[in-house]
């Protein structure tokens, strides 16, 4: 899946906000900014959008949760392009571009088998989840500590290896 567009009406302390990807060769997007900037919000605008908002979302401080609402354009691998929405609320959250609900299996062409968490360790990295994955890395533990451990196995065996010779 690739974004070609993300518009928030109503989110954390963004307000008809619209930004777009344009494809390139080098097809990268880097979002930085200064501290309080809106970067994890927006991190969180991502993820709320194609897995939910969350029940208990700090996201309201501006914007009533019934207004919350996050748009996304996106594309997948056969070019199908989908645009649709997201508000808050226990049910029916998934709409249309129209604002009609849509079944949460509307965006599986496009997610495949990305779920909240893959998301979150593999796309969504923010300061706290560098933190979190520093502590495990250092503990051996979830997916970036068994990914390290795994590639330093591999090294101290190819060490072993040469050593032989």
């Amino acid at each position: 899946m690739r974004f070609e567009r993300l518009l928030i009406p109503a989110f954390g302390p963004f307000t008809n906000f619209d930004i777009r990807f344009p494809s390139a060769v080098s097809d990268l997007h880097i979002i930085y900014g200064s501290n309080e900037a809106g970067k994890s919000s927006l991190l969180r605008a991502f993820r709320d959008l194609l897995f939910g908002i969350h029940g208990h979302s700090s996201d309201n401080f501006l914007h009533d949760y019934k207004d919350l609402r996050i748009v996304g354009e996106v594309n997948n691998r056969t070019g199908e392009r989908f645009i649709f929405q997201r508000r808050k609320g226990n049910k029916n959250t998934l709409l249309d571009n129209d604002g009609n609900p849509i079944p949460e299996t509307a965006l599986l062409p496009f997610l495949g088998s990305v779920d909240i968490s893959y998301f979150s360790t593999m796309f969504g990295l923010g300061a706290r989840e560098l933190r979190d994955g520093a502590e495990q890395l250092l503990r051996g533990e979830g997916d970036m500590g068994n990914a390290a451990l795994q590639h330093l196995h591999r090294e101290i065996g190819r060490a072993f290896v040469l050593a032989d010779r």
